[in-house]
């Protein structure tokens, strides 16, 4: 009985460490929104892939469309992260944006562009609110919507920009 009570802690030990080693924020993928945002039915497929990730949604309309973000908390700060995706219609894809807070975690979406065979094309950086800047690198694939991932130097703020919304 005591070596059944010591495998399992030994299991759930494991087990536990390598979900906490998870860089959970990367979730959905890259490979995961774009096959979203390029799909023909754009908001559903983000909808059921935010779900599946464990966001939660806030759903709205826009004059020109459908804004929809889903938000999850995330770390030991309780950081929000989000996943919108915004359509000029029902089914006409706009953009999808994914937020962070992790420096890995924006390493990991370049890693994915680039995976993706997506080629670099510019960095350009922008004035942003409090003083602060917005550093983006932009990304190109004949046949896909372009990729920019993004730092904000006021709160570290990273984001994956799917489509032209910047």
């Amino acid at each position: 009985m005591r070596r059944i009570f010591i495998i399992l802690t030994m299991l759930m030990t494991l087990s536990i460490g390598i979900y906490a080693q998870k860089p959970t924020t990367t979730k959905p993928s890259v490979k995961e929104l774009l096959s979203a945002a390029t799909s023909s039915k754009p908001l559903g497929n983000f909808s059921t892939l935010a779900k599946k990730n464990g966001y939660r949604g806030i759903e709205t309309a826009t004059d020109y469309g459908i804004k929809t973000t889903y938000v999850k908390n995330v770390g030991s700060g309780g950081k929000s992260v989000e996943l919108t995706i915004s359509l000029l219609d029902i089914d006409t894809f706009e953009y999808i944006i994914a937020t962070s807070f992790t420096p890995a975690v924006f390493k990991a979406w370049e890693a994915q562009i680039k995976a993706l065979g997506f080629y670099f094309d510019k960095h350009d950086t922008q004035d942003a609110f409090r003083g602060s800047t917005q550093e983006y690198w932009h990304y190109t694939k004949p046949g896909y919507p372009p990729i920019s991932i993004s730092q904000n130097s006021y709160n570290k703020e990273y984001m994956l920009i799917i489509g032209n919304s910047y």
